[in-house]
């Protein structure tokens, strides 16, 4: 079912005759967490509109059972710390499996969903969706590459890597740290030493690969020395620049993304007043 198809079902209730609205706890942990300026932005905004705008989602899944919430968890919360007003918006969907996939659809659609969590949360979908290869059918497992690529504007092969990427992190058994951002590593490097450690790894195992990650160099370029840009001469090789340190930038600090943005800002301000 497709997200507009499910829009089609929701009804829409105000708190005061409201049912209990349930918070679960593995629905809660598959939503990225804001940062503290992320929320100070977000409580300010609830203040000057007086409560939520917007709705929020929650799942209808029997009758007569408390509504769970889907997406809202930090308006929610902020709402009820200052007694403002927001509302309720209920979905019906099969199954624990659609509702978990609803909600990674629907952060995988926030323009600030920070490089990492996107590639997390395109890679379980993907690995949900994809079929086992089967002889007798041609390449199943490209349509829904293609069908991915397209869905979420991407190229394929950034599919297949968050597909790989997911996998590796489902290994190592680091998926909620690393949905969570309590550990940062680099994909590359994470995709690297995962593939060095079998099956079903030792904690012992899944530390040394962490610590090596932490440890190996990047790739070196294809002229055998380290990947660099030479002085840009127009602009499409300055993007080009400016792009490979910003994506570097954001797999190293991904928290500070925000900053890197602002000094851009300010960089051309200050290069178009010049």
């Amino acid at each position: 079912m497709t997200a507009a198809e499910i829009a089609q079902n929701y009804a829409l209730f105000d708190p005061d005759v409201l049912m209990d609205l349930m918070i679960d706890t593995e629905f809660e942990a598959m939503i990225p967490p804001l940062s503290q300026e992320e929320l100070s932005e977000l409580e300010k905004s609830l203040v000057e509109h007086g409560g939520a705008r917007d709705p929020l989602i929650a799942w209808f899944w029997s009758a007569g059972a408390p509504l769970v919430l889907l997406d809202g968890h930090n308006r929610l919360a902020i709402c009820k710390r200052l007694g403002l007003s927001y509302r309720v918006k209920a979905m019906h969907l099969s199954s624990r499996e659609q509702a978990l996939q609803w909600i990674q659809r629907n952060q995988l659609g926030r323009r600030n969903l920070r490089r990492q969590d996107f590639t997390l949360m395109l890679g379980r979908l993907y690995n949900q969706a994809k079929r086992p290869f089967d002889r007798n059918r041609k390449n199943p497992r490209q349509k829904t590459v293609d069908r991915f690529a397209e869905a979420y504007n991407v190229d394929p092969r950034t599919v297949t890597r968050a597909g790989s990427f997911q996998a590796a992190v489902k290994k190592l058994g680091i998926e909620d740290d690393v949905a969570t951002g309590k550990l940062k590593v680099s994909t590359r490097r994470l995709l690297r030493v995962a593939k060095t450690i079998p099956d079903n790894p030792t904690r012992e195992q899944v530390d040394e690969a962490l610590s090596r990650a932490r440890e190996v160099p990047m790739a070196p370029h294809r002229d055998g020395g380290q990947r660099r840009f030479l002085v840009p001469s127009g602009p499409s090789d300055c993007l080009k620049a400016v792009r490979f340190y910003a994506m570097s930038f954001a797999h190293q600090q991904p928290e500070a993304v925000g900053v890197l943005v602002d000094q851009l800002k300010k960089i051309i301000e200050e290069v178009s007043s010049g």
